[in-house]
């Protein structure tokens, strides 16, 4: 993609490009550098979908960036064990930057408890968001393309995302204020 591609996507409302580097595919470490460089000017950001237990590895890449980052699926911090993982700990280092977002979304994708409450992934999102409230965005990550069997269920996501961040009003706050 040339700029002038890249000034047409602008024009479009287009402001991140997505990095997934948990799959082999379309994307990887080389390009994140050059690419990041490219849309910098642009205001753009990153989003990057990544195994957390990769993220050590790659902290002195992503600190690099010129551009924001936002970490994807509570950054994939592994379970059990998130909570003393070097996972989090470099995600931690990273949100401290103040360049770096990390999204309240799939929170199945690392979950060894699972649905319906993610017990096991939910002391890695509030610490997150007790770090650095915010520096966290919500994402429902619809539709759960890695979910083949069993798709979870969007609102009980909300729910559980709300009371994480200690909103478990957020239906009732949504009727007041918009009425």
């Amino acid at each position: 993609m040339n700029d002038a591609e890249l000034q047409t996507l602008h024009r479009g409302g287009i402001r991140a490009i997505r990095f997934n580097l948990s799959y082999p595919g379309a994307t990887t470490l080389d390009m994140l550098a050059p690419l990041a460089a490219r849309i910098a000017d642009l205001g753009w950001h990153i989003e990057l979908v990544v195994q957390g237990a990769r993220l050590p590895e790659l902290e002195r890449h992503l600190s690099a960036l010129p551009c924001p980052l936002v970490i994807d699926h509570i950054a994939l911090v592994p379970q059990p064990g998130g909570l003393s993982s070097d996972a989090l700990r470099t995600a931690r280092r990273l949100v401290e930057r103040g360049n770096t977002w990390i999204t309240l979304s799939g929170p199945y994708v690392d979950s060894e408890t699972g649905a319906p409450v993610y017990e096991d992934v939910a002391p890695v999102a509030k610490a997150l968001i007790d770090m650095a409230p915010e520096r966290i965005l919500w994402g429902t990550d619809w539709p759960h393309p890695t979910e083949k069997t069993q798709k979870p269920d969007d609102a009980n996501l909300l729910d559980i995302i709300a009371n994480w961040i200690g909103r478990a009003d957020w239906q009732q706050r949504i009727f007041v204020d918009t009425h």
